[in-house]
């Protein structure tokens, strides 16, 4: 069964990125085979970059991040697949089961797109 579990405060500084990391590793390093999927919704990206290192470059170049979600409700373009979830990000085998969405700088330019964008406008299905 599938469980969620958000980590949000508006406040920075708060240890939200710490704790999520750490979470998710423990999660899927003592809970085996339990599966995490992080999803980067922090446009610092901080996680992201935790995750990936130099790496995190090459995600926001290939469009794999948070923002591809968000911009099928301002524009015409299609809502992502699983193409945009990284599999393996640390690249080690005790945490193989973690994967993640990444985010971008660009992700709080999306956020004002999408609260600006008109209300009445359909949803991409």
């Amino acid at each position: 069964m599938a469980k969620r579990i958000s980590i949000i405060n508006f406040k920075g500084g708060v240890g939200k990125t710490t704790l999520s990391f750490e979470f998710a590793a423990g999660l899927v390093r003592y809970h085996n085979p339990c599966r995490v999927l992080l999803v980067d919704m922090d446009h610092q990206s901080s996680l992201s970059i935790v995750c990936l290192g130099p790496d995190w470059e090459d995600a926001v170049a290939n469009n794999q991040t948070t923002t591809e979600i968000i911009k099928p409700f301002i524009s015409n373009s299609t809502m992502p697949g699983q193409e945009i979830i990284i599999k393996n990000p640390l690249n080690d085998k005790t945490y193989q089961n973690l994967d993640l969405v990444s985010a971008s700088l660009e992700l709080d330019d999306a956020e004002i797109e999408l609260t600006a964008s008109e209300p009445d406008r359909k949803r991409v299905e």
